[in-house]
């Protein structure tokens, strides 16, 4: 099996992969810069190799560019590829802030970032939360960390300064 073999193999099982196949995930010169020297490897340390410099390579492109996370299907049928998204969207995840915004009657926490990341549409669509609703009470949020917290993550929560704090402290941050 030669090299440009390899290459069309790993592009073709990343298709099922993705939920549209067009434009490609990962170009070929994308994989060949992290893939080295090859010469004089055997079919099945070639495509191994392949296959991990892919790897390599969509780890960097999710590192560089989030959005193509919401290309992949909900579970990935290649192992490494599960794996990497996985990994992407965890990452993802611990990166959402929610943020607390006290009023004079109540507290709401903007769940925005929350709702827009993977794990978190699918905790809010278990919960059946509307996918309109951005600012939930107390109550939802205490709901919402329980969910959480049976998958053993917790949410980062920013609190947001009242106007009356920011006016008679204004150099605390």
């Amino acid at each position: 099996m030669s090299l440009e073999e390899s290459l069309q193999r790993v592009q073709r099982a990343l298709h099922p992969c993705l939920k549209e196949a067009w434009p490609p995930l990962l170009e070929e010169s994308e994989i060949r810069a992290k893939l080295g020297s090859v010469r004089g490897l055997d079919a099945t340390l070639l495509q191994a190799r392949v296959e991990k410099a892919a790897m390599t390579a969509l780890t960097t492109k999710l590192e560089s560019e989030p959005l193509t996370l919401n290309r992949f299907v909900d579970k990935p049928p290649l192992k490494w590829v599960a794996a990497v998204v996985t990994r992407a969207r965890l990452l993802e995840l611990s990166r959402v802030h929610i943020v607390r915004r006290a009023s004079r009657v109540s507290k709401g926490y903007d769940i925005s970032e929350l709702a827009g990341s993977y794990y978190g549409r699918q905790v809010l669509g278990k919960l059946s939360f509307s996918n309109r609703r951005r600012v939930v009470d107390a109550d939802e949020m205490a709901t919402i960390k329980q969910a959480f917290a049976g998958i053993k993550l917790t949410l980062p929560e920013v609190v947001e300064r009242t106007t009356t704090e920011k006016f008679f402290d204004p150099e605390e941050t």
